[in-house]
């Protein structure tokens, strides 16, 4: 018995000699400086290395552990209850045996107080591929699963909206399937909603972004009102911009617990001016949009925004519309269809004007004037296209008293001339005479000519 005594002080002797027998890396960023533990550990699951913020966790427990020589040599048992001990050694033992990474979520408590920790644990190999030990990194995390992340309501949603939920904390409690591709190309080990909760800005954005970040979602979970802004950013040397949404998420008795972070790049604002409507008429019924070479929304009118709105209340004004397209309002075969005119007319750089019909619900049928319009730069160039459309007055017929037939459409669509043809092919020609209004109805009477004829309304 003393000679295995003397065999383990010996063995614990030269583990604190040598020092550690691994290199941890530095913290990548202020998150880990604050927040990762790491522990390496050999193939007995006797602990070889640990960084900082693992050492000073023991310290308040262990006084006696100061520095990491303190703590190379050891392993669980000497540090937590024999039960844990030998949980955490027989996951070292699969981890080690199985050679693959391991994770998992568990749930503690501390003081009486449940909280939740992530682990991970990844094998150490040699230069032959020899498994020697493994790392284990550890971190505190908020109780998962207290967010539900809604599915994407488009395909413009699915491709371009990133969501991210944090608690009161800024600390991260969900994020969206796009939001978490977009961290794995600099950040491979963010592979799942799992690996992302209980990390904050500090883990994937410069300390002086990751400090604007938490203290605007201070702003908004202190007034428990919504906030928006866009925002320039520089990636590469190119600048681009961003439109963010940042709203309290509450519990059911109006408490504030968290926020959600919508946001998505955009166009440059600001590259078009609407032109104001010519008449009373045009305000009431002329819908513009401007849009980019890809068909992405610049810009748009008062009425457009308004017709939107109705259906998408998220959408309050152009700051709301900017860097969406069709694909966010119009089902997919429209929205294609669309896109592909918009090509057509950037392409050719030539004006294209087409009246559609539509069926809207209930039946009821509306013919709809649409032309797009090239926008071009000092140079000529193709920068963007305008739409405008509107939904052609109907024309009524009616029988006069003495057999003749009248004509009437709105009173104030007082920018159409009648016009009529003998084909749909045309020449259309002006109607004469002069119609009358009355009863909420300009009124045009047709003299009887013995032969069939088309009508159609105009717009000067």
């Amino acid at each position: 018995m003393k000679l295995l005594l003397v065999c383990a002080a010996l063995v614990l002797a030269a583990f604190r000699l040598c020092g550690a027998q691994t290199v941890i890396p530095d913290p990548k960023n202020k998150w880990e400086t604050d927040h990762l533990y790491v522990i390496d550990k050999d193939i007995g699951s006797t602990f070889l290395n640990a960084n900082p913020l693992y050492v000073q966790s023991l310290g308040a427990a262990f006084p006696q552990v100061k520095t990491v020589e303190d703590v190379i040599g050891k392993t669980d048992f000497d540090f937590y209850p024999k039960e844990l001990a030998e949980k955490y050694r027989a996951d070292d033992a699969r981890v080690m045996a199985s050679g693959e990474r391991f994770e998992t979520i568990e749930q503690y408590s501390e003081g009486g107080t449940l909280g939740y920790v992530y682990t991970e644990k990844t094998p150490l190999k040699d230069g032959t591929g020899k498994v020697f030990g493994l790392r284990v990194r550890f971190y505190l995390i908020p109780a998962p699963n207290q967010t539900v992340i809604p599915e994407p309501a488009n395909a413009w949603e699915k491709a371009h909206l990133f969501v991210i939920d944090k608690n009161t904390n800024s600390v991260f409690l969900n994020a969206n399937a796009l939001y978490l591709q977009s961290l794995a190309p600099a950040f491979p080990e963010i592979r799942s909603v799992s690996n992302l909760i209980g990390r904050d800005d500090f883990a994937f954005y410069p300390p002086e972004l990751a400090e604007k970040y938490r203290a605007d979602d201070a702003r908004v979970m202190a007034s428990g009102e919504r906030f928006e802004t866009i925002e320039q950013y520089s990636e590469g040397g190119v600048l681009g911009y961003v439109y963010t949404e940042k709203t309290p998420l509450k519990d059911g008795t109006g408490r504030v617990f968290g926020l959600r972070v919508r946001f998505y790049l955009i166009p440059a604002p600001n590259q078009t001016v609407i032109p104001e409507p010519a008449n009373a008429w045009e305000r009431a019924h002329v819908q513009i949009i401007d849009k980019d070479t890809k068909s992405v929304f610049l810009n748009a009118n008062a009425l457009f925004l308004s017709s939107v709105g109705s259906v998408f209340p998220e959408i309050r004004s152009v700051t709301n519309l900017i860097g969406r397209d069709d694909f966010a309002f119009y089902p997919l075969d429209l929205a294609e269809k669309f896109r592909a005119d918009d090509a057509r007319v950037i392409a050719s750089g030539q004006e294209f004007s087409t009246v559609e019909e539509n069926q809207l619900e209930g039946g009821i049928r509306t013919r709809v004037f649409v032309r797009k319009t090239p926008l071009r730069d000092s140079k000529g160039t193709i920068t963007a296209l305008r739409i405008l459309f509107f939904v052609i007055p109907d024309l009524q017929v009616g029988r006069l008293a003495d057999g003749g037939l009248e004509l009437s459409w709105p009173e104030d669509a007082t920018v159409f001339d009648l016009e009529s043809a003998d084909s749909v092919s045309g020449p259309w020609s002006p109607v004469g005479g002069t119609p009358a209004v009355s009863g909420g109805k300009i009124r045009q009477r047709i003299e009887p000519s013995g032969t069939s004829r088309i009508f159609r309304l105009r717009q000067r």
